[in-house]
């Protein structure tokens, strides 16, 4: 396929305006909290909610399939609305053992994640009988993206709370990130905000999952994040630039699976974000020598 047939035949056209559309909004959503996460290095609480992830979709494709042997095949394709509460209440609870229990953070993401994917590969044996479903659910599909309209709704209504929520906390989300024993030594209740953090990682894993695939959304997290940290030094440039970044390779990776034949859009988007990491690295050192 070349560039001439994107913007010539309506069909085509239509699917990537639709996937480009999903994927800003999902970019945006990661890049802003990516620059947390790394910061406060819960860079895999992002990677174990993202296994978790297909646990969630393995438990909606079994739900789905139950509900629609129920109502004769007239229910919809809501299988994000299902994801949504399973992968909150993974990252409060991984959240919770971090500092509640004897468990660090990383045990309790291996233990967290582990056990999701072992019961979501058996689940999502159990609810398709096909194990090329398991790869597409981890790595994306390998067809161009025709999200539904449940999708795209939720996708939306998901990014809005993102984006908002992180824009009018964005002055306590600095100060848990940077100096939480100070968060709380003048009045912020910082358990809460690192809650809100927590949910708010969750909510774009599910946004993100079903597009890039479970594997690759982490990926779409951590990397605009530390490409960003090469070339700029204040939080606020970090976030700005994070955001500009993780758009930029949405739009080239998801142009690229449309062009390259057999390509998906989740490793094209993490790969184009590699690229972006390696060469703005070579930057910043030519621009310090």
């Amino acid at each position: 396929m070349s560039i001439t047939d994107i913007f010539t035949n309506p069909l085509i056209l239509s699917m990537f305006l639709g996937a480009l559309f999903i994927g800003i909004l999902i970019s945006l959503s990661a890049s802003l909290l990516g620059v947390t996460l790394v910061l406060k290095k819960y860079s895999m609480l992002g990677d174990g909610l993202a296994h978790i992830g297909f646990g969630s979709m393995a438990v909606a494709a079994l739900s789905e399939k139950i509900l629609r042997n129920k109502f004769d095949g007239t229910l919809g394709d809501y299988s994000l609305l299902i994801s949504v509460p399973i992968v909150i209440a993974a990252a409060v609870f991984i959240l919770r053992q971090n500092e509640h229990s004897k468990l660090n953070g990383d045990s309790a993401v291996a233990l967290v994640s582990t056990s999701a994917l072992a019961l979501g590969y058996i689940i999502y044996s159990y609810a398709t009988g096909q194990a090329s479903d398991v790869c597409s659910s981890m790595f994306g599909s390998a067809s161009l993206l025709t999200p539904s309209t449940a999708d795209i709704v939720t996708t939306v209504i998901l990014s809005a709370i993102v984006i908002s929520v992180f824009v009018c906390c964005f002055n306590r989300i600095f100060a848990v990130t940077f100096d939480e024993t100070f968060s709380k030594a003048i009045g912020f209740n910082a358990d809460r905000y690192k809650t809100v953090i927590a949910v708010l990682i969750a909510l774009t894993i599910v946004m993100g999952m079903k597009m890039l695939g479970t594997v690759m959304i982490s990926g779409l997290i951590v990397f605009p994040a530390l490409s960003s940290m090469r070339i700029c030094r204040t939080f606020k440039s970090v976030v700005v630039c994070s955001a500009v970044i993780s758009v930029i390779c949405s739009v080239l990776g998801i142009l690229s699976a449309f062009l390259i034949n057999g390509l998906t859009i989740g490793p094209a988007v993490v790969v184009v974000n590699l690229v972006f990491y390696i060469a703005l690295g070579v930057f910043g050192k030519i621009k310090k020598a």
